[in-house]
C-alpha cells in the first residue's frame, strides 16, 4: 500500500492493467503470493480474457482462501460475465472479510441490480453512502436514481435520492461520467451541454477506451433524465447512442440494451 490512502489503493486495484508476461515472470519466483495472483487476474482482464481472469483469481485463492481482494476480483469478473448468483456469493464473502471496504458492497449491489433484485440492490447502494466518502457518492446516487425511476417506477424515491449527497460534490476522475450524470439530474448542466467530448478527454482517466466507457454511462444517464422529464423521443435517441458504443460488459451498455429491447428499438 506504501504511501497510498485506503481509497487510493482501492482505485489502484480497480484500474490496474499489468502485462501478463511480466506478472507471470514474478509468479514463477513467488507462486504463492496472493497480490501477484490478483495482478494476474487484472492482467488477463486487460488482455480481454475474462475466463482466464477468473481462473487466476481462483488459483490465488488456493494459496490465500481468505483474501478479500481475490474474492472481490473473481466476483467482479463473474458479474461482468452475467454469472450473477456466483458473483453475489463471492462479493458477499469479500464484504464479510472486510466490511469497511464499500467498493466490495458496491459491486454486490450492481450484481443484485443486474439480476433484477432491485430493492436489495438499493439497500446496498444506500449502505455504501454511509461508508464511502462524499466524493464517491455520484456513482451510488446514479444507480439509486435510475433504479428507483426506471425499474421500480418510483419517481418520488428517485427524486429523493438526489439529496443524499451535496450538489457541489466533486467526484474522483474515475467517476467522471457519474458526476456528470448527477449534475444533469440536479439541473446543474443542461441536456444540450451534457455531452462534451473535449471535457471528457480532459477530465476523465487517461486510459485506453475510457472516453467511450464514460460516454456509455452518460448516454444511459441521459436516457433516464429524458424519461424523468417526459422526453420520450430524447430517451430513444440516448439509448441508440449508447448502443453505438459497443462495450457489452459495461453496466450502462447492459442497461441500455435491456431498455432498447423493451422499447422495441432493437431485437433481442
Amino acid at each position: 500500500m506504501n504511501t497510498m490512502t485506503k481509497d487510493e489503493y482501492m482505485r489502484y486495484k480497480l484500474i490496474m492493467s499489468p502485462d501478463v508476461g511480466e506478472v507471470q515472470a514474478k509468479l514463477e519466483k513467488t507462486p504463492d503470493d496472493p497480490e501477484l495472483w490478483y495482478e494476474m487476474g487484472m492482467a488477463q482482464s486487460a488482455a480481454g480474457d475474462n475466463d482466464a481472469a477468473v481462473k487466476a483469481f481462483s488459483k490465488g485463492l488456493f494459496y490465500a482462501p481468505f483474501d478479500a481482494f481475490l474474492h472481490f476480483g473473481r466476483g467482479r469478473k463473474m458479474n461482468s460475465a452475467g454469472q450473477f448468483w456466483p458473483a453475489i456469493a463471492e462479493l458477499t464473502l469479500a464484504c464479510r472479510l472486510d466490511s469497511t471496504e464499500w467498493t466490495f458492497l458496491y459491486y454486490r449491489a450492481t450484481s443484485y441490480n443486474l439480476h433484477g433484485m432491485y430493492e436489495e440492490s438499493c439497500k446496498d447502494f444506500r449502505d455504501c453512502i454511509s461508508i464511502a466518502k462524499v466524493g464517491d457518492g455520484c456513482a451510488l446516487v446514479h444507480w439509486l436514481f435510475t433504479t428507483y425511476l426506471l425499474e421500480l417506477n418510483d419517481p418520488k424515491r428517485a427524486q429523493e435520492s438526489l439529496s443524499l449527497i451535496p450538489r457541489d460534490v466533486v467526484a474522483p476522475k474515475m467517476d467522471y461520467g457519474y458526476e456528470r450524470n448527477f449534475r444533469l439530474y440536479t439541473g446543474q448542466v443542461s441536456k444540450e451541454d451534457f455531452i462534451d467530448i473535449p471535457d471528457i478527454e480532459k477530465n476523465s482517466l487517461p486510459l485506453p477506451g475510457r472516453v467511450d466507457l464514460e460516454l456509455v454511462t452518460m448516454y444511459y444517464g441521459l436516457f433516464a433524465y429524458c424519461i424523468f422529464t417526459g422526453d420520450e423521443e430524447g430517451a430513444d435517441k440516448a439509448l441508440l447512442e449508447a448502443l453505438k458504443i459497443r462495450i457489452p460488459n459495461a453496466f450502462g451498455y447492459m442497461k441500455a440494451r435491456k431498455f432498447a429491447i423493451q422499447r422495441g428499438l432493437i431485437q433481442e
